[in-house]
């Protein structure tokens, strides 16, 4: 039988923060509040992202309806150099003013993607299941980007974590029933890896659990 302290940690604690310069509407989230993944955790000012996405819209419909009048006139330039009509110089400029406006087009078809990724991002969501850890933003603030808005702690990988003396990391990998201490509770739990490492200053090596479910609050303290 051994016991020593351990601390049930989370294996992901996010800061979500923002990725684009723009005033904070709404938060949507309250600290202590369970979320899923996706959720929506703040939203900022879109009205600039939507003007340049219509923006955006019309310079690749203008980039588009060039292409297909450049098209229409280099085929038909084709067919008079087939009867010795036009020059093979003639030929030679459209070709090249086709090639020209199909690379507006493409980078047009880019600067859009672009546009509607900055809109996306005005909607700041959960990337994964979650408790609030802290609510760091401000409506009505400027944000620029890496601005933080929200502590995230992520619920689904949370693991407890202990310090061994090295005399006693081989007994608990042979162990066959573990488990976790904490708010008065006993909660099974799983080896999953043991440090190979021992650390300088304490002369111990660490052990990682699995947790089944239930399980104790990420940052509980047990033994």
């Amino acid at each position: 039988s051994l016991t020593f302290s351990r601390t049930r940690e989370t294996l992901n604690e996010a800061r979500l923060s923002v990725e684009v310069t723009a005033r904070i509407e709404s938060i949507a989230v309250e600290v202590g509040e369970t979320i899923p993944k996706g959720a929506v955790v703040a939203r900022l000012e879109p009205r600039d992202f939507q003007l340049a996405l219509e923006r955006a819209q019309a310079n690749l419909a203008s980039a588009q309806a060039r292409l297909a009048l450049a098209e229409s006139q280099l085929a038909r330039t084709r067919e008079l150099q087939k009867k010795n009509f036009v020059s093979g110089e003639a030929l030679k400029q459209r070709e090249t003013e086709v090639a020209v406006i199909r690379a507006e087009v493409a980078l047009g078809r880019s600067e859009l993607a672009t546009a509607r990724r900055n809109l996306d991002k005005t909607v700041l969501r959960a990337p994964f299941g979650a408790v609030v850890r802290q609510r760091l933003g401000q409506v009505g603030e400027l944000a620029i980007p890496g601005t933080p808005i929200a502590s995230l702690v992520d619920l689904s990988r949370v693991e407890v974590s202990a310090q061994l003396q090295a005399i006693d990391a081989e007994l608990i990998r042979q162990a066959q029933d573990v488990r976790f201490e904490a708010l008065n509770r006993r909660y099974p739990v799983r080896l999953k890896r043991l440090s190979p490492v021992l650390d300088r200053q304490s002369r111990q090596v660490e052990a990682r659990f699995a947790l089944g479910n239930p399980a104790p609050p990420a940052g509980a303290d047990g033994r």
